[in-house]
């Protein structure tokens, strides 16, 4: 049943016990910060731990980086363009690969 405008699909909000959880969670924030600092100096640990760290910190730091999307309103009758043109609206298509009828 689709709610009416203004209406909430969830009234009450998140379950006590996800708040409680989320709470707790918060108490150890500087112990989580500590540590992905420790794995960002740590020269031994592998590099894409310490590249996750590292992203961790500058997200928490400085946000999430802004992802921009292009989008684009195109008024045109598409019953009168040819399919050369429509393909060329859709842009690259992906290349299929037949398979091969025996594998050796």
């Amino acid at each position: 049943m689709p709610w009416k405008k203004g209406q909430s699909g969830n009234p009450k909000g998140r379950p006590p016990i996800l708040r409680d959880i989320i709470e707790a969670a918060k108490t150890h924030t500087e112990l989580a910060l500590a540590t992905l600092v420790q794995v960002c100096r740590n020269r031994k640990a592998n590099a894409t731990a310490r590249v996750l760290a590292a992203n961790s910190l500058l997200d928490r730091g400085w946000g999430k980086p802004v992802q921009k999307s292009e989008t684009r309103s195109l008024n045109v009758n598409l019953n009168s363009l040819s399919d050369e043109e429509l393909l060329a609206l859709l842009g690259p298509q992906p290349v299929e690969l037949e398979a091969p009828d025996s594998i050796n």
